[in-house]
């Protein structure tokens, strides 16, 4: 019996701290959209963006950890490099800044190749050069998406080119999810003897 109360406390004790086991942050989740109203191939690009330094709603500097296509202009076909940009062969450029949630810079510059054809993503809200890739300059307040000397598309709006969307982002602290299964199995002899099981 005594044993049987002191497994209760500890699994009520285990339990009631999983309330106050704070949420790891995932870093943020951003959607985007590019209009690509300038060039031979038009239309709009969509994807997400995770930038895994800043908190929602947060300030910081950094790199995105992943920047995928959801959608781009038929006339692309499929891309080479796939749509995972920030998995292409050459990562020239990768820095975003966000204030208090909003991303309030950014400097994207990846391609699959120095030469045409290759997939080429220039997204640049700055006023000068961010990098190039052979023939391919990443010019001040560019967005291009380029797969070939025929087959790209372009804005020069910089930020204002861009709809960068928040999308909120947290999982539970893995430590959690351990603490929660061992409160459970602490309470396994209780439900047997509550309920004559």
């Amino acid at each position: 019996m005594k044993k049987n109360r002191k497994a209760l406390q500890v699994a009520v004790v285990l339990f009631v701290g999983l309330m106050f086991v704070p949420l790891a942050n995932a870093g943020s989740i951003y959607t985007f959209t590019v209009n690509l109203t300038s060039g031979p191939t038009l239309g709009t690009i969509t994807g997400t963006l995770d930038l895994p330094f800043v908190n929602p709603g947060g300030s910081g500097s950094g790199a995105a950890s992943s920047l995928v296509f959801t959608s781009i202009p038929a006339g692309f076909g499929s891309l080479v490099g796939g749509n995972m940009a920030t998995s292409w062969a050459e990562q020239v450029t990768n820095l975003f800044t966000v204030t208090s949630g909003t991303i309030t810079s950014d400097e994207f510059f990846s391609s699959t190749g120095f030469a045409q054809p290759s997939d080429v993503l220039c997204l640049n809200s700055t006023s000068s050069s961010v990098g190039t890739v052979g023939t391919f300059d990443c010019v001040g307040s560019l967005n291009e998406l380029n797969a070939s000397a025929d087959v790209f598309g372009y804005n020069e709006s910089g930020l204002d080119g861009i709809t960068f969307s928040p999308v909120s982002s947290a999982t539970p602290e893995p430590s959690s999810l351990i603490l929660f299964g061992t409160s459970l199995l602490g309470l396994a002899p209780f439900r047997r003897k509550l309920f004559g099981r």
